[in-house]
């Protein structure tokens, strides 16, 4: 571990923050100026996982960095773990976020970690299989198509495929079912995948030339499409999506777009420049995100309900950003830094 690679910052730095970062007025929030993530673990039991500057480490909510290491060939991890291994390595090691070692199992395929679960894709990734920490298997599913998206949350796991199928499992019911993502497109294949934490709502994006955001509702027990919407095929990756309590966030050519899960209708959150990094929790009011044009690195705070908080543009080349209730976590350079996002009193606003 070396905790040293996140640097001091000068005091000169905070300082020229205030020029930098101006906290947007006529707002009911404040951001405090951003202070370093100290070197040593704080007095917190609250751990957030951070990739930034070539490591991958966890640091507490008070602000102290817990456990750092550099990245390796293949990294893969969540808050509570991570697997960070090379090319061609025989067996995976899990650590947990002090980086102690959990246990160490054979390679019999590629690792993926979503927020809850660890899964092992084989062939392709047409075999999937969800282990426990100690490589024992929990479930398995074999498809004739590989698998392009997966997504976990409390209660759910789903599974895009390549050829426009989309697998729906619900741990609390213990129910099964596949949904068909048919997009009038010349391939129907799932980039991306997410569900609401109540299980109400899928969002999907599939197909290429044209690609699209597919929204499906449960209705009486069946997930039944309610929305479409033609995106850019300009990327063809994954997206971010992202639902809150009342609406979804998904990332498009354009910036970050939300669509109201009550109306459907979409509001543009713009920035300038291509995302980079974004961070959205249910327990905050506010969603963040890092946009890059050119040299120069932008950190954007809005507020869900629509509007502008904050916003202040560096140099780097780098970009994370990490939501913890009202703290938010970020980078500069080579350090981590953080910054408190707060209501004023009432009365209080200028």
């Amino acid at each position: 571990m070396d905790r040293k690679l996140f640097a001091i910052i000068p005091i000169a730095f905070l300082i020229l923050y205030s020029i930098l970062f101006p906290v947007h007025e006529g707002t009911d929030y404040s951001v405090s100026p951003l202070h370093q993530v100290s070197a040593s673990h704080g007095d917190s039991d609250d751990i957030l996982a951070f990739r930034y500057g070539g490591q991958i480490g966890y640091a507490d909510a008070s602000g102290g960095i817990v456990y750092s290491e550099p990245v390796r060939d293949h990294i893969v991890f969540n808050d509570h773990f991570f697997i960070n291994m090379n090319d061609g390595d025989p067996s995976m090691t899990i650590r947990n976020n002090y980086g102690n070692i959990v246990n160490t199992i054979s390679t019999d395929g590629v690792p993926r970690m979503t927020s809850n679960s660890l899964f092992v894709m084989k062939n392709g990734g047409k075999v999937l299989r969800q282990i426990d920490m100690t490589g024992a298997e929990i479930s398995r599913y074999t498809s004739l198509s590989p698998v392009t998206a997966l997504e976990t949350s409390d209660y759910d796991i789903i599974g895009g495929f390549l050829d426009g199928k989309l697998a729906v499992k619900n741990l609390r019911e213990n129910s099964f079912s596949i949904l068909s993502c048919d997009t009038d497109s010349k391939y129907d294949i799932i980039y991306s995948a997410s569900i609401s934490d109540d299980s109400r709502y899928i969002a999907v994006v599939a197909g290429l030339y044209p690609r699209y955001l597919l929204l499906f509702q449960k209705k009486q027990e069946e997930y039944r499409p309610v929305a479409r919407y033609i995106l850019s095929d300009s990327v063809r990756k994954s997206v971010f999506m992202k639902f809150t309590d009342s609406a979804l966030f998904y990332e498009d050519e354009d910036g970050l777009t939300s669509v109201s899960l009550k109306t459907q209708k979409r509001s543009l959150l713009g920035f300038q420049g291509d995302l980079m990094a974004v961070s959205c929790e249910n327990d905050t009011d506010y969603i963040s995100v890092i946009s890059r044009n050119g040299d120069d690195m932008f950190l954007n705070i809005y507020l869900k309900n629509g509007g502008l908080l904050f916003r202040g543009n560096y140099h780097g080349t780098d970009a994370f950003v990490r939501q913890w209730k009202d703290r938010l976590f970020t980078g500069y350079g080579s350090s981590l830094v953080m910054a408190d996002i707060s209501r004023r009193p009432a009365g209080s606003r200028k």
